[in-house]
């Protein structure tokens, strides 16, 4: 058997980020904005959030165009494969 170990202070806290985020800003809303036009701006503002943590978020769901430095829509799957 092993020992149980107790998370350092920094994965608590990352863990703790990580639930907050996904709590107030769930995927399934984020995706649905950011596919309707939304910019960072605006999503940050209607999920009551600072644009820093929006962007967070968007680039943790794969959403964010570093170009652009925006919110960019999820990629459409192919409907044909050649």
């Amino acid at each position: 058997m092993t020992e149980a170990t107790t998370p350092t202070r920094e994965q608590a806290e990352e863990f703790a980020n990580a639930f907050a985020s996904a709590l107030l800003m769930p995927e399934k809303y984020v995706r649905a904005r950011v596919s309707a036009g939304r910019d960072l701006q605006q999503l940050a503002y209607e999920f009551g959030v600072e644009q820093s943590r929006m962007k967070e978020r968007l680039l943790g769901l794969g959403l964010f165009d570093r170009v652009t430095n925006n919110a960019r829509p999820p990629a459409r799957p192919l409907r044909y494969r050649y």
